[in-house]
């Protein structure tokens, strides 16, 4: 049957059409007005009247970029699928993002978007120059030792490190077992010797310790047990630090200071001296070393 029919024109309301060419022969297209609604009733089409659209599950809806500022409303939460690895760049400031779960940072400030369903709101505040990071640890206070929480600690030591310059950082220090050092020197650097003298021959009592390292004298003591009665000199190697009295038959003297007595010249010996010849003389000395 070919298309098109003729109609007769008549009397009456005018019908709207278009007059067309089909298939090289011309027509008139009736226009038609759309409208919508359930049975027994019918809404015309319009801006405040829109046709409803329902989307079903899988399908893609691509969004055009609008004139001004676009108003876009989507029925329940909005699902967004970004591709792997994709990065969305923030401008300086604090941006709003809404359902995304944060996953990556590295390099310049960029947001790794991986999954989208029931993950909170997340306000991501962009930093000025360096990224700033808040440590928090894993493990109670109060609670037992677990897990990888955040923790302070010292450096073990078992002899003094190389100084530093006067208001530089430096590390805490602590002995092999962890306890935080307190002392002056740690344990492992003191050293202690002790001399009989009975005549006036200059004796080492501490050994040199070592190139550039010096002794610091923390205590001296000194008996007599001879009947004959003695002054005693200390010397840094052959020069006198100081001299006491050891009276006959259990006189002596001693001379502590923790902070040290006297530092010796760097790498050389603690000796003694008796200044009479008869007594009989026990001198004990303590010292610690100290890298110069």
């Amino acid at each position: 049957m070919a298309d098109n029919i003729k109609v007769t024109e008549g009397s009456g309301p005018k019908v709207a059409t278009d007059e067309v060419e089909i298939d090289g022969a011309v027509a008139h297209a009736q226009r038609t007005k759309l409208v919508w609604g359930v049975a027994g009733s019918a809404v015309d089409a319009s801006a405040t009247n829109p046709l409803p659209v329902k989307a079903e599950s899988g399908s893609q809806v691509k969004v055009t970029a609008l004139e001004g500022e676009p108003n876009v409303k989507v029925a329940n939460e909005p699902t967004v699928k970004v591709a792997a690895s994709q990065t969305i760049g923030l401008a300086a400031g604090t941006a709003e993002v809404g359902k995304v779960k944060v996953t990556e940072l590295s390099g310049e400030p960029k947001v790794k978007v991986s999954s989208l369903e029931g993950e909170p709101k997340v306000k991501v505040a962009l930093l000025e120059g360096e990224p700033k990071v808040k440590a928090i640890g894993d493990v109670a206070s109060g609670s037992a030792d677990s897990g990888n929480p955040v923790k302070t600690a010292g450096v073990a030591q078992t002899a003094l490190p190389a100084a530093t310059t006067a208001g530089n950082r430096i590390n805490n220090q602590s002995d092999k077992y962890g306890r935080q050092i307190f002392t002056i020197a740690p344990p492992d650097t003191f050293v202690s010797g002790k001399v009989f003298l009975e005549n006036e021959t200059s004796t080492e009592v501490l050994a040199a310790p070592g190139a550039s390292i010096r002794l610091v004298v923390t205590s001296i003591l000194v008996t007599n047990s001879g009947t004959t009665s003695t002054r005693v000199e200390i010397l840094d190697e052959a020069t006198g630090k100081l001299i006491g009295f050891a009276a006959k038959e259990g006189g002596g003297f001693s001379f502590v200071n923790e902070q040290g007595l006297f530092i010796v010249t760097a790498n050389k010996p603690v000796k003694a001296k008796c200044l009479t010849t008869g007594s009989k003389t026990d001198i004990f000395i303590s010292a610690y070393k100290l890298p110069e």
